[in-house]
């Protein structure tokens, strides 16, 4: 009969890593390592988002701004707001988003990718 761990050895067909065998001290050295890899990670991680955070408050006052400002001439309130949130030139001149720029349709093309086309 075959052995169950060298059925595991040689038949199975995803190999899984023995695992680590180290002393005490270099297992302490790992670990200690590990550990402060991932409080760096996590410390970099908080950074980004209060970074982030700050920025997307100061965006929402400025935009709260915006709405609360009276517009220029007989504007009513609110008009520098709606302006600035106008997305006129965004997609370039005369451009449209790429979610319009392909009609939408039920059922997928019958030819995925056209591998031969050339621009005419």
């Amino acid at each position: 009969m075959m052995n169950m761990a060298l059925h595991f050895k040689v038949l199975t067909t995803r190999r899984i890593p023995a695992p680590l065998r180290m002393a005490r001290n270099r297992h302490l050295r790992h670990w200690t390592i590990h550990r402060a890899w991932l409080l760096f990670r996590r410390r970099e991680r908080e950074a980004r988002e209060r970074t982030l955070m700050r920025q997307y408050q100061s965006m929402n006052a400025a935009c709260e701004e915006l709405r609360l400002t009276a517009g220029p001439g007989s504007r009513d309130e609110g008009y520098l707001y709606r302006v600035a949130m106008e997305k006129k030139g965004v997609y370039g001149l005369n451009g449209v988003p790429i979610e319009y720029a392909r009609a939408q349709t039920e059922t997928p093309a019958r030819v995925a990718w056209d591998h031969d086309w050339k621009r005419s």
